[in-house]
C-alpha cells in the first residue's frame, strides 16, 4: 500500500505475525497492547461509536457478525471479542493519527 502502513495488534500471536511480515519487507507496524485489557483498549472505540464517528459499510458478509459482537459484548473475559479488539486498535490509530487510512490486519 503506497504511502501507508498496515497495523497488527501486538498481543499474543500478533507480535509473531508482525515479526514474520516485517521479514518480508512489508510496511507493518506492531501496536503494543500495553498493560491494558480488552475493555480498556475498547474505550476509544466505544467513545467513537457513541459520537457517531465509526462508519460501517453496508452489505458486507461480515457486518452482521461484527454488529452482533459489538451489541452483545459485556466485557467479560470469557467472551469472544476478537473483532472488537481489532476495531479498538483501529480506533486508537485513527484517534492518534487523524486523517490516515487505517487497515486492521
Amino acid at each position: 500500500m503506497a504511502g501507508g502502513a498496515d497495523f497488527c495488534g501486538g498481543e499474543r500471536l500478533g507480535e509473531a505475525i508482525c515479526q514474520s511480515l516485517a521479514k518480508g519487507n512489508l510496511p507493518i507496524e506492531c501496536l503494543p497492547p500495553g498493560n491494558k485489557g480488552k475493555v480498556e483498549r475498547a474505550a476509544t472505540l466505544m467513545e467513537k461509536l457513541e459520537r457517531g464517528e465509526i462508519f460501517l459499510p453496508e452489505g458486507r458478509r461480515w457486518l452482521a457478525k461484527f454488529e452482533d459482537e459489538l451489541l452483545s459484548w459485556t466485557g467479560d473475559k470469557g467472551e469472544p471479542a476478537d473483532q472488537i479488539d481489532a476495531a479498538a486498535y483501529a480506533a486508537k490509530v485513527a484517534e492518534e493519527r487523524r486523517g490516515g487510512v487505517v487497515r486492521v490486519v
